[in-house]
């Protein structure tokens, strides 16, 4: 199962210590830079795919922050957290923008993506305000690697990640995502897995007996792993937090 996957490799002690040296050498830099009144770092903590993901040593680096950014879901994995609270909704450019242009009134900046923020995260949009002095980032588990562990599938070097987060729907590569020897599409609220399965039957017909599986929420209570046809996937209800895997032929 994941949280087997997870506590083998993201729960030993060599993984744990190196977060703690990392966090370490964060904290000192918090406190350099507090001693020194210049700008504050951003650091960027993914989080996996649950509570579970984040070692001890990047919790307890969130919790001595002056200022948590994140999505309502990853703020409420702090529930004791006593400063600044920054809740990353649809404006999430402005928000970050917003933020790095005044850090120094920000004081310790933490930012808690979903995943791992260097794939489809925020950590690209960060990037682009913050420079590189300025940031430190720790990776995490992706949801397409979760997906691809549940289903243990034995070799997952060769696959094709794709996003609808942001794109316009008609310029996807479709073609690419069906001929790929393993896809997987990271999907959203407006255009959920069963809606990218629908609209790859529209352009392909003839695929729409292709067996294909949808993640949603992996990680959590409310997991849930369907593989099908993509004609049976396209008539799901699917959740926005959701993926769409094509598996090898």
């Amino acid at each position: 199962m994941i949280f087997e996957y997870l506590k083998k490799y993201f729960g030993t002690p060599d993984q744990e210590q190196v977060a703690k040296v990392r966090a370490n050498r964060v904290r000192a830099s918090f406190n350099t830079t507090r001693d020194m009144k210049t700008k504050t770092a951003i650091t960027i903590i993914g989080c996996g795919v649950g509570s579970h993901s984040i070692t001890p040593a990047l919790s307890r680096l969130a919790a001595e922050s002056d200022t948590l950014l994140g999505g309502a879901r990853l703020l409420e994995l702090f529930p004791d957290f006593t400063g600044e609270r920054i809740t990353l909704g649809a404006d999430l450019e402005g928000t970050i923008k917003r933020v790095a242009e005044n850090l120094d009134s920000h004081g310790r900046v933490i930012v808690l993506a979903s995943g791992d923020s260097q794939v489809f995260g925020v950590a690209k949009t960060i990037a682009r305000f913050v420079g590189d002095d300025y940031l430190t980032i720790f990776p995490n588990i992706t949801a397409a690697q979760a997906l691809m562990a549940e289903l243990k599938l034995p070799s997952t070097e060769n696959a094709r990640l794709f996003s609808v987060h942001g794109s316009q729907i008609p310029a996807l590569p479709w073609r690419s995502i069906l001929s790929s020897e393993l896809s997987v599409v990271y999907c959203d609220s407006g255009t959920p897995a069963s809606r990218v399965a629908e609209l790859l039957i529209e352009r392909f017909p003839a695929c729409s007996a292709r067996k294909g599986v949808v993640g949603e929420f992996l990680g959590s209570e409310k997991q849930r792993v369907v593989s099908a046809s993509l004609r049976e996937l396209a008539a799901l209800d699917c959740a926005g937090m959701s993926l769409l895997l094509l598996p090898p032929v």
